[in-house]
């Protein structure tokens, strides 16, 4: 296989959900019920959210996820695919649905999380590996401990807040390059962890955190924030895209948080478009209010 091809190739290992929006009334409730004023279901989850950016940027992209074996299950996998993202791999298991619900009100958003079955994710085998450029975990508590890495492969593991104290220094050592954000960051630096961290920051952007090396500030896009729910998962995604391209860390993160911007820009938890030329512009638009923070 071409170098370009295996550039092109990428395993996500995460979770796979329906996702309900529903944005409220800003009317004050006058009892317990509330007005849904519009209200969408379509596929998401962090690993699916990461493996659809990938796509759109020209990947080709494998997606390791557990999903019921149900309506529900069949419809996530048929979402999948018209997304272009491989289902080879889905494992179906008997019980309730990994969903969420997105509550917009007023300017701010709860995310309703439940899991259901999306912690049986299958391990890919190392012959499920061969060629690939990246792999993607952002399920580590399921997959990372049981999952070889093989020679060559870069491994980017996302780790929220929550996750942390589940996870092994070991396991965690398994990384090229770490994604949490800044609730996770006081937590893993704590640990003492040798790899790139990057942490995500909302509006502020991202901080790459260097060990010794000190700490770099990315500029995040100016936007004005429809719904941010899968922005992180879309910065992710990317990062993994133009991180394998091969492309610094700077600009391949660079790269990735004007894609967050984006996501964050729209109404979906997942981009339906992107444009490449549009992202190089952006970024050598911002890329010049990078921050460099010696330790």
């Amino acid at each position: 296989m071409t170098t370009d091809a295996m550039r092109s190739r990428f395993v996500v290992v995460g979770d796979a959900m329906v996702d309900y929006t529903v944005r409220l009334s800003t009317d004050v409730c006058a009892d317990e019920k509330c007005t849904v004023i519009e209200s969408h279901r379509g596929l998401g989850g962090t690993g699916a959210n990461a493996a659809a950016t990938i796509r759109l940027l020209g990947g080709c992209v494998e997606l390791f996820a557990a999903v019921s074996d149900d309506a529900y299950g069949y419809w996530i996998r048929d979402q999948l695919a018209d997304a272009r993202i491989g289902t080879g791999h889905l494992r179906y298991v008997t019980g309730a649905s990994p969903q969420s619900t997105i509550v917009l009100f007023n300017g701010k958003r709860c995310v309703l999380v439940d899991r259901g079955v999306a912690d049986g994710v299958p391990i890919p085998a190392l012959e499920d590996l061969e060629d690939v450029a990246a792999i993607y975990v952002s399920d580590p508590i399921a997959s990372l401990g049981g999952l070889d890495v093989p020679a060559g492969v870069v491994l980017i593991v996302g780790v929220e807040y929550q996750m942390v104290k589940e996870l092994s220094v070991a396991s965690l050592m398994k990384a090229d390059v770490i994604i949490t954000n800044a609730a996770g960051w006081p937590l893993l630096s704590s640990l003492g962890i040798p790899v790139p961290i990057l942490e995500t920051r909302g509006s502020d952007g991202v901080r790459i955190h260097e060990g010794a090396g000190g700490m770099v500030d990315i500029p995040t896009e100016p936007v004005r924030t429809a719904n941010a729910t899968g922005a992180g998962d879309a910065f992710a995604g990317a990062f993994c895209w133009y991180y394998s391209r091969p492309m610094s860390l700077v600009d391949a993160v660079g790269h990735a948080c004007v894609v967050g911007s984006l996501a964050a820009a729209s109404h979906e938890s997942q981009l339906d478009r992107l444009d490449p030329d549009d992202i190089e512009r952006r970024w050598k638009e911002r890329g010049n209010a990078t921050i460099r923070r010696p330790r």
